[in-house]
């Protein structure tokens, strides 16, 4: 509303860099605590804790990386955008709830190792240096704007009817982007 509203402040920047601190990375990391985390007891709240502290770190970087850019944008993040790591650190809660909805009962259970090695790997891609692709600052030619509305409305009708097969999904083919991320950030698209 304050973009729309032509409205925004330094208070306000703040105040949503710290919305997106619980909703980002305090509530994935709670859920993937309660959900399986805590069977491993003090190093599952560990991972927890540094994914925590990653997102934190993550939204520092992008507020300082913000003020200081030139005002070009940019076609690429520098790490996993918060949005993005708190989907992807879902990932594996969303497949067990996929095949347990298709099958009636446990067909796909990870670990609580598992998921405590995923949460750190997501967290430390939160904080890293390598590229990531931001579609939002993407620019398309005129002859694709079709297709790609077409792609998008099918992409929320699937989210509406199926949403834990089209999340891990969509979570699966970001990641598989990093490596072309990472060759393509020298260029522009």
């Amino acid at each position: 509303l304050a973009r729309l509203l032509n409205a925004s402040s330094e208070f306000g920047a703040q105040l949503d860099s710290l919305a997106d601190f619980f909703n980002f990375g305090v509530a994935p990391a709670l859920i993937l605590y309660m959900w399986k985390a805590h069977e491993i007891k003090g190093f599952g709240w560990a991972i927890a804790l540094f994914f925590i502290i990653t997102q934190a770190l993550r939204l520092a970087k992008f507020n300082v990386t913000c003020d200081n850019s030139s005002g070009e944008k940019e076609s690429f993040f520098t790490g996993i955008p918060a949005p993005c790591g708190a989907g992807l650190s879902l990932i594996p809660m969303m497949l067990t709830f996929l095949f347990e909805d298709k099958f009636g009962y446990q067909i796909f259970d990870i670990s609580a190792l598992m998921v405590i090695i995923y949460m750190a790997i997501i967290a430390l891609l939160m904080v890293s240096r390598i590229s990531t692709i931001s579609v939002k600052k993407m620019k398309f030619r005129s002859e694709f704007a079709s297709p790609i509305l077409a792609i998008g409305g099918l992409l929320i009708v699937s989210m509406i009817i199926e949403p834990w097969i089209t999340l891990p999904l969509m979570g699966l083919l970001y990641l598989a982007t990093i490596p072309f991320s990472i060759w393509k950030s020298d260029d522009k698209f």
